[in-house]
């Protein structure tokens, strides 16, 4: 046994459910000690001189130590993206500034590098450390100290596409270089979806592997729809890509049309997009239909998802989501729901391959017209029902995780096997 160093861009004690949540879990048994470098989510009192220091803060939690830093130049999470994709008079000129506060990102997430470079640095005892890097900027802060020969390998984990979270053309070049760079770079990289690994089809050296995301099996008691419900649920972050304002028109239209239907939707949402929501809600005459439920534990959560109904994971096709595997999407297939997904996407994908729904643009009417489909038609509402949690059944986080530590523990002993496979190739 040896340490494992985990560095990531996510505030992994300020979130929760996501994948370093998982792995941080599941892999600690193997390693004698486990480290936990972040970002923390910048906040908006934070201004003046205090933009330009780093801080860091240390906690240890059932025996993970977890080193908390704060950049320089952090600004508060998701402030450029909400100007760029807000609405009104002033859209024009709020999404141009947006581009010129997220070209100047560049600087923030070389300030990001070298503080959570630093902060590691002081964590290692030993070379044979295994460093598993959340994301391109992670990873270039593990090459660092490779480079240094603090560390002999270090692991790029490739869960989002960069480039999808800029609205800067500029800062997207950026983002795309230092992900290619990290997959040629690192010993290995590890996918969480068949389109992210596929980008990196012929870089050379890049040593991709699919480790694709999970589910908790133990949290969920799937329930077999035998009867349609036009019940909607949205489970995930509530932001202007989403596709929330196209499930509203489509749930008017469903109900125009005779379906008693309704929306719930699980999640927080960014910044004042709750206000912009509840206005579209007011406009569609649908108040007494959507429930807007915001962040919420995760048993209520499960509990909704238990009541029955159909999985909505058609949100806007743009760049980030077409590549996300989102966990929601499993969870709705553990749960039993049959799930509505955006074509062209690696959910709809995901979804044709199971047989545990269908999948539409993301347009009101495409989006009605598609669930009138799955509501009349009974017997092949309860396959779709029957094939989630068939699907979810191989997909639990323990199994994910025991195939990815098999690869770290082949990594280690110098056994991985040479760069040159097909990306995207599973884990075995």
């Amino acid at each position: 046994m040896t340490d494992l160093l985990i560095i990531t861009t996510l505030d992994v004690e300020g979130r929760n459910n996501n994948r370093e949540h998982h792995a941080i879990k599941a892999l600690r048994s193997h390693y004698d000690r486990v480290t936990v470098v972040y970002r923390r989510r910048g906040t908006g009192g934070r201004a003046g001189w205090a933009m330009l220091r780093s801080e860091t803060r240390i906690s240890v939690k059932d025996g993970v130590t977890f080193v908390a830093v704060l950049p320089a130049l952090n600004p508060p999470d998701g402030a450029v993206r909400l100007h760029a994709h807000a609405g009104g008079r002033t859209a024009r000129l709020r999404h141009l500034l947006a581009g010129l506060l997220d070209s100047a990102g560049i600087l923030r997430d070389l300030c990001t590098i070298s503080a959570l470079a630093a902060a590691a640095r002081g964590r290692i005892r030993t070379a044979d450390t295994l460093v598993e890097a959340f994301g391109p900027w992670a990873s270039t802060a593990a090459g660092r100290l490779r480079r240094e020969g603090l560390i002999r390998h270090h692991v790029y984990i490739d869960r989002d596409y960069e480039p999808g979270f800029m609205v800067s053309p500029l800062r997207r070049r950026w983002a795309g270089l230092c992900e290619s760079r990290a997959a040629a770079r690192a010993d290995l990289t590890l996918s969480i979806g068949g389109r992210l690994a596929d980008r990196f089809r012929g870089i050379s050296g890049a040593n991709v592997r699919l480790s694709p995301t999970g589910v908790d099996l133990a949290r969920f008691r799937p329930v077999i729809q035998r009867e349609p419900l036009p019940r909607l649920i949205f489970s995930g972050e509530v932001a202007p890509w989403s596709g929330i304002e196209e499930a509203i028109a489509a749930l008017g239209l469903l109900r125009r049309r005779g379906w008693d239907a309704s929306l719930d939707i699980h999640g927080p949402c960014i910044g004042p997009y709750r206000a912009e929501l509840d206005r579209v809600i007011g406009l569609a005459g649908l108040r007494a239909h959507v429930v807007l439920h915001g962040s919420q534990p995760r048993g209520a959560v499960l509990a909704a998802l238990e009541r029955g109904g159909i999985g909505l994971a058609v949100f806007r096709p743009h760049p980030l989501r077409i590549h996300a595997a989102p966990l929601k999407l499993w969870e709705y297939l553990a749960a039993g729901l049959p799930v509505l997904a955006l074509s062209g996407s690696e959910a709809g994908d995901l979804v044709t391959r199971s047989g545990a729904g269908l999948t539409c643009a993301a347009e009101p009417v495409a989006i009605a017209e598609t669930l009138q489909r799955m509501l009349g038609d009974a017997a092949g509402f309860a396959a779709m029902s029957e094939a989630g949690p068939r699907a979810a059944a191989g997909q639990d986080w323990s199994a994910v995780f025991a195939a990815e530590q098999r690869m770290l523990a082949e990594l280690q002993m110098g056994r991985l096997g040479l760069p040159g496979h097909r990306p995207g190739e599973a884990l075995s």
